[in-house]
């Protein structure tokens, strides 16, 4: 099923709202939503990684190939590539799913770290998209015109957790100069919250930078989850 709705904003222009796809398998794409995105006239998605054995380039050419306008934007978790092995190796397997995506005329990437430890913002970060977007601005010039996005989370409780957060965020500006466009906020509710990490945003980066807000579609089954096991901010 489908659960997020993202809605894009920056100050030039506003490219509109996309859907979210959690699709089981390849199979589900093709037998379910490709026919639903026809039929609705849908022009934007985000593709999940759901789990290692993902196949999202897989994905994203299935999808070209039956709806070739479709504005595609995939994600990348590199917690789902490190396979036991160095943070190095998950980085340069970005690099590479950049390449293969952008060969199926694909201009837009989310990347997302994915944590260990436990608590809100984990000292240690294994699979960190820092060094990812520094390996891909290293050669950008490969791929000129991609996009890349980042995830901020601004609904962090703890002050400390929020400012950690927020000198994340200016890593990944500095590490991904000329190929960093816009970022993800995680969905919330905390308006105040939500609020001050706009606010935030809007003064380190430039008016063209986007900025992705998320809004979920209820399911009894997300729900139940929010309810067992919340997110910061929800």
């Amino acid at each position: 099923a489908s659960h997020v709705v993202s809605k894009s904003h920056h100050v030039a222009e506003a490219p509109g709202w996309r859907l979210e796809l959690f699709h089981k398998n390849q199979g589900d794409l093709q037998e379910k939503w490709i026919p639903f995105l026809a039929a609705h006239g849908v022009e934007r998605v985000n593709l999940t990684m759901k789990g290692k054995e993902d196949n999202v380039a897989r994905d994203v050419a299935l999808l070209r190939h039956h709806l070739p306008h479709l504005h595609i934007c995939p994600h990348f978790a590199l917690k789902s590539h490190h396979k036991g092995r160095q943070l190095e190796h998950a980085s340069n397997q970005f690099v590479e799913f950049c390449r293969r995506i952008y060969e199926s005329s694909v201009r837009e990437v989310l990347v997302v770290s994915g944590s260990t430890g436990t608590g809100a913002v984990p000292a240690v970060k294994k699979h960190d998209s820092v060094q990812a977007l520094q390996k891909l601005a290293a050669v950008r010039h490969e791929m000129p015109g991609l996009g890349v996005h980042c995830a901020f989370n601004p609904y962090f409780i703890k002050p400390d957790d929020r400012a950690q957060e927020r000198r994340r965020f200016m890593s990944k500006l500095q590490a991904g100069e000329g190929v960093l466009q816009g970022v993800y906020l995680q969905a919330g509710s905390d308006l105040c919250l939500l609020e001050d990490g706009l606010q935030f945003i809007r003064s380190v980066t430039k008016p063209s930078f986007q900025i992705h807000g998320s809004i979920f579609r209820p399911s009894k089954q997300f729900l139940a989850q929010m309810k067992f096991r919340p997110w910061n901010g929800v």
